[in-house]
C-alpha cells in the first residue's frame, strides 16, 4: 500500500498554512505573527491591584517607558481605561509593549503599590 502523493502532501500542508495564517489575521494585534506572546498576556492578566512594582517587574519585564499619566499609546476606543487611570490615585504609569501592536499599562501608588492596570493597542 502507497502512502500520499507528493500533491496530497502539498495540498494539506497549503490548507494548514491557510488555516494558521487566517487564524492570525483574526486575532489581529494579538496575532503570534506580529510577535504577540501569550505568556505575557498571561503574567498581565495574573496581575492584582495592590502589587508590589517589583514583582510586576518580575512579571512583565524592563518597562518600555515610564510617565506620569497613562501612557497606553491610543486614547480614542480606550477612553474607559483612562478614565480609571485618572481617578486609581497613582502617582507613576509603566508601559510595557507585547508585540507587533499591543500593550500594557501599570499604574503605581506613591508606595509602589499597584492600582491600575489597562491594555489595548494603538
Amino acid at each position: 500500500m502507497r502512502g500520499p502523493s507528493r500533491t496530497q502532501v502539498v495540498l494539506v500542508a497549503v490548507l494548514a498554512a491557510a488555516v494558521f495564517t487566517s487564524w492570525q489575521v483574526a486575532l489581529g494585534p494579538r496575532s503570534l505573527l506580529l510577535g504577540f506572546s501569550w505568556t505575557q498576556a498571561h503574567h498581565f492578566e495574573s496581575l492584582r491591584i495592590g502589587a508590589s512594582k517589583s514583582s510586576v517587574i518580575d512579571k512583565l519585564g524592563l518597562p518600555l517607558r515610564t510617565s506620569s499619566t497613562c501612557n497606553l499609546p491610543q486614547r480614542q476606543g480606550f477612553e474607559e481605561a483612562f478614565g480609571r487611570a485618572k481617578t486609581s490615585g497613582a502617582a507613576r504609569f509603566l508601559l510595557w509593549y507585547n508585540g507587533g501592536n499591543w500593550y500594557y499599562c501599570g499604574g503605581f501608588d506613591v508606595h509602589d503599590r499597584l492600582v491600575f492596570v489597562g491594555e489595548g493597542h494603538s
